[in-house]
């Protein structure tokens, strides 16, 4: 069991806009995203995810179960595994 929870995590997946990423995440696993800038470009201008459209944002709650996190790693997991279509 997780005994610690991180507020937000922020991440990329190679060839996907971060957009892409979360409308799969919600129609396919019903996982909630955050996807863009998230009101902070400065730090996408240092972390280098501006042309890419920014990250992929996750974030737990106080009611977020260790069940919801493992299903969202799932989530992601598969989707980044996933060949992009050209």
């Amino acid at each position: 069991p997780y005994t610690t929870l991180f507020g937000s995590v922020s991440l990329t997946t190679d060839g996907y806009d971060p957009q892409e990423v979360c409308a799969a995440l919600d129609s396919v696993h019903r996982v909630q995203a955050r996807g863009g800038f998230q009101c902070a470009p400065l730090i996408h201008e240092a972390i280098g995810t501006v042309a890419s459209g920014g990250t992929v944002r996750l974030s737990a709650g106080p009611f977020t179960t260790n069940e919801e996190i493992d299903a969202a790693i799932l989530a992601v997991t598969e989707i980044a595994s996933t060949p992009l279509i050209s």
